[in-house]
Formats: structure tokens, sequence, C-alpha cells
């Protein structure tokens, strides 16, 4: 068997090998030798360079060698690099349990109301809208306000009735005309004045304008004149203790009721009466009592207050005033 050298590295190769087989050189190339061109000739290349060196990272925290891939200390497992580490992507929606639950009730009542509504729009919506307008009509007819006004007692009782001509009706009458007792013998005997005044129906007071004489200062300063009362109505929780003014004319007196038949006032005591020109009158008098309401409301819709405010309690209104004419002694 033939026996060639190899042209590149110079080892011996046996005659039926094409490569060398220490180097990979071809054999059959050469003209010399005899062999054909039958194969794409080549040449190696040189060796590929080794992998780069890198040399072992050390561990800040406990010295240990690690490998350069290491992101921890294979030893104590602190951490060896200090890039940013990779974040878990943030989530869409942040939902608690408490937005959750608000959502869910959300939910929920929204599909009530769609349903309440689908239910009114099948079950006949216009008829009991029609009825509703009716009853907000009704209703506020109903709540109408009556403007307090001057009531119109229907009786009235006095004690004592009065002097002569002087009787309890002159003070529900409107006119001149006055209400005068004994007051002198009241006083000795420790006895006071009690007036009744009676409605056809239940009223609501707002307030009582007390009249004295207003057109005489000499006949009001002879006569005794009012001083405190206690006042009570059929609804009352306490009896009201009201301090009149030693001044002519007409005081606004502040009480109210929601609904009474009557109210009560009671004279305890009295201005003294003054002697004027050398004369004084043993007497009491008053001009007028005027009850100021309306007719009180009762029923479904509640019961009707008064809702206007009153002036101070002994407060002189000159319009209301009357003049009066002089009758005879007091």
């Amino acid at each position: 068997m033939a026996r060639h050298v190899c042209p590149n590295c110079g080892a011996t190769v046996t005659g039926d090998e094409q490569f060398c087989p220490t180097c990979g050189a071809y054999m059959g190339y050469e003209e010399d030798q005899g062999y054909e061109d039958d194969y794409e000739r080549f040449e190696l290349g040189s060796p590929p360079p080794p992998p780069s060196y890198r040399e072992p990272v050390v561990c800040p925290s406990c010295g240990a060698q690690n490998a350069p891939t290491n992101r921890h200390c294979e030893e104590c497992g602190a951490r060896l690099s200090q890039g940013p580490l990779p974040a878990a992507p943030r989530p869409a929606v942040q939902a608690t349990a408490g937005v959750r639950a608000v959502i869910a009730i959300g939910g929920l009542l929204l599909g009530v109301i769609v349903i309440a509504l689908l239910f009114q729009l099948f079950s006949g919506g216009d008829e009991a809208t029609a009825t509703s307008v009716v009853a907000s009509e009704t209703t506020s007819t109903t709540l109408q306000i009556v403007e307090p006004d001057v009531l119109d007692p229907l009786d009235v009782e006095c004690t004592p009735e009065g002097l002569g001509s002087f009787i309890c009706e002159n003070l529900i009458s409107g006119s001149d005309a006055l209400y005068q007792v004994d007051w002198a013998d009241l006083e000795e005997r420790g006895e006071s004045v009690t007036i009744r005044i009676e409605f056809r129906s239940a009223v609501a007071i707002n307030r009582i304008n007390w009249r004295n004489i207003s057109n005489d200062d000499t006949r009001f300063r002879r006569n005794f004149r009012a001083r405190s009362l206690t006042i009570s109505s059929d609804d009352s929780l306490a009896d009201a203790q009201i301090e009149l003014q030693n001044i002519p004319g007409t005081q606004q007196i502040d009480f109210s009721s929601l609904s009474t038949h009557q109210v009560t006032i009671t004279i305890n005591t009295a201005w003294p009466a003054e002697v004027v020109d050398g004369q004084v009158f043993r007497e009491l008098a008053i001009d007028e009592i005027e009850v100021i309401g309306r007719p009180a409301t009762t029923g479904t819709t509640g019961t009707t207050a008064p809702d206007d405010t009153t002036d101070t309690t002994g407060t002189t209104d000159t319009t209301v005033a009357e003049e009066t004419t002089t009758t005879g002694e007091g």
C-alpha cells in the first residue's frame, strides 16, 4: 500500500486516505500524486480564540468568591450586583375589599332600579303618576295657611260680672264701653277677677291685645289698672304669668296656643288708683280684650301652629288704641 506525506503537517498517510488524519488536510489535490481533483479544496482557518476570562466576583458581605454570572452569594445569599432588580408588572386595576364591596352594591342597586322602572312601565305607570299628582294638589290645598287676625269669640264670662252698665260683655263688644269691678272691695276680701273667653270652634292663638283707657289720662290714673295676670287654655301645659305695664292704650301679651276652645285670664294684682284733682275711684277699668289667631287646623296634615312673632309684653301699640268717651264716674 502506497504511503504519502501530508503536505500540511508532514504526517505519513496511507494511500487510500483522502484527508490527513492528523491535521485534516486534503491529500488528493497535488497533481504529481495523480489524484483527480474531485473534491472542493479547502483550508483550515486559525483556531477560534479561547473564551474571555472573567475574574470571580467577591461577595461584599462575607468575602466569598462567586462565579461572575451569580446575582447572589452562594455562601450568605447577599446581593452581589447593585443594578436594579426586575420588578413585577403593576396590576391594571388596584381594588381593595371595600372598593369591591361598593362596586358590588352599586351594581345590585342599579339592577333593582332597572327592574322597578320596567315593572312600572309595564304595569300602568301613567295611572300611578296621575294619582300622585292629584294627591300632591290635594295636600297643597289642605296646607294653606290663614293669616292671624282678631278672633270672634262666642261668649265671655267674668267673675264678678261688672258694675251697672260696665258689664263683662263690653270686653269683646268692640265698642267704647268699659268693663269695671269694685277692685278695692275685692282686694280687701283677697279675691281676684276671672275672665273666660270662649270660641265656637278650636282656635290657634298667637297673642292677646290688652287695652286700657287711652283717651283720658285723668280717668286712666284715677281707676285701678290690671297688673299681674295668669293666662291658660285647653292645651296649655302650664299657666302663663304676665306682668302688664302701667300705661294707657294697648299692650300685646305674648301667649300662644295650638288648639283651644277657650282662654282664661285671671287678674291677680292691680296698679293702685291715683288721686287726681282731689278725686280717686275704687274701680278697676278695662277697655277691650282682643284674641289674635286663626282657626285651628287638624286632621291628616297635622296641626297648624301660630307662626308670627309677637312684641314684648307690655309694649304700647298706639295704632290699635281707640278713643273712648267719658261716661260718668270711673
